[in-house]
């Protein structure tokens, strides 16, 4: 069966993968008539599970994650699907708290197969691409494995994502930044407007704090469509009463409740995508699923979503891998370090994907003593680590060293880390797994020969 699976995985990521492009992505190869024509063929009845649909720039993983954990612990089984995968493919499709099995995703795979060829032979709007096969993959899974609920992450945007033919109970949007504007925009209200293409007619939609023109869109879209808007911002506000490198305590607070929580996860900005996904919680309760406060706290403190500000070595210095792949992002993460962490300096491992705006990203960095190594990942999107260089030696940023793979990258930071350095490996989520398997030492697939 593994050698089925590896044949399964090498046959998905030959279709047009727009993960793997070395370009950017333009609105006229996006096209939910297509997606929409597969499930035809795969079963819409596939589409009538109770979903949750979120959007956003940063957090919705997060924010997804801690729902279904919230609703696990409850007793519901959901369907959990994201993007991207830190180190295998199934990771993106999961039961409840478990990863699909390579079984189950080679004959589900197989299973629509045929849906798959049949679209490019019918369809006037191009071929199937990788990210529209896994998406109907999760919703056929789901289906079988008769989840209560499915929780499903928007890929890229919101309008024209492939998850967009879901019939949502509730929509989200997560804190929206500046990213993918080859393809979504190069202004937040172009992004918002794109993120928002989610929301559908009366149906309530979860807002988390958002900048004043993000805001402004998601309100206008949101009343133009007779939706309930519901603002993280104005139900709730959070406290922190303790933090040290086994998590995290803060207080949350409505005009209806006050609830204690622990989170092992120590992002400051976690607190924000906890109070979003209680504030989901709090809104399906009225659909007949009702969810006591004791599993909203264990599911808190049960949830675990990798590669975001996670502490992967302790000694002799803290290491870190992050994820940020935004100015918005590494803001946040940043922000967190200086209020959390005690160093001397930063010593940051970075490497980022092509279309992403390293000079903003790096602009998070000034006024902090930091010196940079620049590498890059295996992602064939990544920014070859000498154009990362040539970046950073153009801002006359201190630099220690040029390497071609995370891992010589991260030792490079070690050698010349002093006893008050701390270690920061981020950039992207590609350059954080990599980062994770070395230290960590976790097993992980490539597909080079694709």
């Amino acid at each position: 069966m593994i050698i089925k699976y590896k044949n399964a995985v090498k046959s998905l990521s030959r279709l047009v993968n727009f993960e793997r492009s070395l370009t950017a992505p333009n609105h006229s190869q996006f096209h939910i008539e297509r997606m929409s024509l597969l499930m035809d063929f795969v079963g819409k009845e596939c589409l009538d599970i109770p979903t949750i649909h979120v959007a956003g720039t940063n957090g919705k993983g997060s924010v997804s994650a801690i729902i279904s954990s919230i609703l696990n612990e409850e007793g519901y089984l959901t369907g959990l699907y994201t993007s991207p995968s830190l180190h295998k493919p199934t990771e993106r499709i999961r039961l409840g708290q478990n990863i699909i099995s390579e079984d189950d995703f080679t004959d589900i795979f197989f299973t629509i197969l045929e849906s798959i060829e049949k679209v490019h032979v019918d369809s006037k709007f191009g071929d199937i691409s990788y990210f529209e096969a896994l998406t109907a993959m999760a919703f056929l899974y789901f289906k079988k494995k008769n989840v209560d609920v499915q929780i499903i992450e928007v890929g890229l945007g919101g309008r024209l994502d492939a998850t967009n033919v879901v019939k949502p109970t509730v929509t989200v949007i997560t804190p929206i930044g500046l990213d993918h504007v080859g393809t979504l925009g190069n202004t937040i209200e172009k992004i918002a407007i794109e993120k928002s293409g989610i929301i559908k007619n009366q149906i309530p939609v979860v807002v988390s704090p958002q900048t004043t023109d993000a805001f402004k869109i998601i309100s206008n879209i949101s009343r133009s469509k007779d939706c309930e808007m519901i603002s993280v911002r104005e139900k709730y506000s959070w406290t922190r009463t303790h933090f040290d490198l086994s998590g995290q305590k803060f207080v949350l607070k409505s005009s209806e409740k006050e609830v204690s929580l622990f989170t092992k996860n120590l992002a400051n900005y976690q607190m924000e995508n906890i109070a979003t996904a209680i504030s989901v919680i709090d809104e399906i309760q009225s659909y007949g699923f009702e969810v006591s406060d004791k599993s909203i706290t264990s599911g808190v403190k049960n949830f675990d979503w990798s590669g975001r500000l996670e502490v992967l070595q302790k000694d002799p210095n803290i290491l870190i891998a992050d994820g940020s792949h935004n100015s918005h992002g590494m803001k946040k993460t940043l922000i967190s370090i200086k209020k959390d962490f005690l160093f001397e300096e930063i010593i940051t491992v970075i490497g980022v994907l092509r279309g992403h705006n390293l000079d903003e990203i790096l602009n998070e960095f000034v006024g902090i003593n930091s010196k940079f190594v620049a590498v890059n990942s295996r992602e064939p999107r990544a920014l070859p680590s000498k154009d990362v260089f040539d970046i950073l030696l153009s801002k006359k940023i201190p630099l220690i060293g040029l390497e071609n793979s995370v891992s010589e990258g991260i030792k490079i930071a070690l050698t010349n880390a002093s006893k008050n350095s701390l270690i920061l490996v981020t950039g992207s989520l590609s350059v954080a797994a990599e980062a994770i398997q070395y230290v960590k030492h976790v097993d992980f697939e490539t597909y080079p020969d694709i």
